[in-house]
């Protein structure tokens, strides 16, 4: 059966997102219509640049961009709002976005302004055979499926094979056929604060009013019940799998949609960057 394309969603109209960035201070965000699909960053240039792996950065929790001495920190997160959204400019002037652990914020602000359109088409975009990174603890693929439905062509697995925890360690993964409805409930889920140690310092300083982001993280409390930690595992997993959306939406040429299965067990974002990067590469070579 043929692979066919699938509709594009684009924004319609600038919006402006304000909120408060990691260490709580004022910050705003621009998203501008751009007239090609992909995600673009305006660096102060004549003309904004496309946001790939080659300009992003990893650290232990988030994503970074940079170019030209111009840098926008934890951006991860609204390079995911790509499954959402296609076709926009960043603009910031601070480098720093309003954060809230998640891509709920971004998410929202597009919902109320009603600036998402259907127009135009994406094409399909996969690799012609299995391939792997990493080492024996992480591995990340992509290649052809043979399903034709536009809407379930991504499958996605992350997890972990020994995550500790209050109550021992537990082997833990989550596989879903992605479809852009999926993305609301990807893009609401927390990460675990890192490190976790911080958890007394982190929860003093929310009752004292001087870190609002505590409840914007996850924290293996002691206190909690098995049954609570069954669903602080399940956000933990929807957030890894943010984290690995945004890695594809760096890769993605603009005007594709990626159709395979991609896997994540014990990744990471440097991992994941690296297989972006690789698929980047092949994507070039191809459009």
């Amino acid at each position: 059966m043929p692979l066919i394309p699938r509709p594009a969603y684009r924004l319609t109209k600038e919006i402006t997102i304000v909120g408060h960035d990691l260490f709580g201070r004022r910050a705003s965000v621009e998203l501008i219509p751009h007239e090609l699909s992909g995600i673009y960053v305006d660096v102060g240039k004549d003309e904004p640049v496309l946001v790939t792996p080659e300009n992003l950065t990893s650290s232990r929790c988030s994503l970074h961009f940079t170019c030209d001495g111009f840098k926008i920190r934890n951006i991860g997160p609204l390079l995911a709002l790509r499954w959402w959204v296609d076709g926009f400019t960043i603009r910031t002037a601070t480098g720093w976005l309003p954060f809230d652990g998640t891509a709920q914020v971004f998410l929202g602000a597009v919902h109320q302004s009603a600036a998402v359109a259907e127009e135009g088409t994406l094409l399909p975009f996969g690799l012609p055979q299995p391939w792997c990174l990493g080492e024996a603890t992480v591995h990340a693929w992509i290649f052809i499926s043979e399903s034709a439905e536009s809407d379930t062509d991504l499958k996605l697995t992350v997890g972990y094979d020994r995550l500790r925890h209050a109550h021992g360690a537990m082997a833990i993964s989550h596989e879903r056929k992605f479809s852009r409805d999926d993305f609301p409930d990807i893009a609401c889920a927390r990460g675990f604060g890192y490190p976790q140690s911080l958890r007394p310092l982190s929860a003093l300083a929310a009752r004292s009013g001087l870190w609002r982001h505590h409840h914007h993280f996850l924290w293996t409390d002691a206190q909690r019940d098995a049954t609570t930690w069954e669903l602080v595992v399940d956000e933990a997993l929807r957030h890894r799998e943010l984290n690995l959306l945004a890695c594809l939406a760096s890769a993605l040429p603009p005007g594709y949609f990626p159709i395979g299965t991609v896997t994540s067990l014990n990744g990471s974002l440097a991992k994941e960057l690296n297989m972006a990067a690789l698929l980047h590469r092949m994507g070039r070579a191809r459009t």
